[in-house]
């Protein structure tokens, strides 16, 4: 099949699927996709064209807000999330010192959280990363209701029927999920 093909058309070819396989596995984890995986490292030293455009390969990709990074797994950098979620909450913690506890809470919860969770769903992060999103949201605990940083915020969180990130985005994926089998369910129906 190859014999046929320039090598110019075959490198296209798969730098194309390396490409796509890359951010369908990132993106949509819970949708198996058969693709080859090639690594970067191995395809660096090709260019790439598309038309009259050269493609130069880059050690990441922002795609829909998530920052995606190559190597011998694929990953995710939550830097820009933490650095997003906290000037989101140093802007509403200035402008709300002098509000409800309650209140400030509701409204970390409100606009600062979705930051946190943004593709939440499609994204299984690796356990290190998830635990400091995680102490991210439970430093809004701490800061708003004055905890210290040796003291755990976790009985606290659960004493006011909240859920740290952890389940968050547990319960995220589970809403995906079904909403993925109810569209799956009217599809096949209609």
């Amino acid at each position: 099949m190859f014999d046929t093909i320039s090598g110019y058309s075959v490198l296209w070819v798969v730098g194309v699927q390396w490409k796509w396989a890359f951010i369908m596995s990132c993106l949509f984890e819970l949708v198996t996709v058969t693709c080859c995986h090639f690594q970067l490292t191995h395809l660096s030293s090709f260019t790439l064209t598309l038309g009259t455009d050269t493609v130069h390969w880059s050690k990441c990709v922002k795609y829909l807000g998530v920052r995606l990074v190559s190597g011998r797994t694929r990953g995710f950098d939550v830097n820009p999330i933490r650095r997003s979620f906290f000037a989101a909450c140093n802007a509403i913690y200035s402008q709300s010192a002098r509000m409800d506890n309650i209140l400030q809470l509701s409204l970390m919860e409100s606009y600062c959280l979705p930051i946190l969770a943004y593709a939440a769903s499609a994204i299984t992060y690796k356990t290190r990363q998830l635990d400091d999103l995680n102490s991210c949201w439970n430093s809004v605990y701490r800061k708003i209701f004055g905890f210290n940083l040796w003291e755990s915020v976790r009985a606290f969180i659960n004493g006011l029927a909240r859920l740290d990130l952890k389940h968050i985005c547990v319960l995220y994926k589970c809403r995906w999920i079904c909403k993925a089998r109810r569209c799956t369910e009217l599809i096949q129906n209609f």
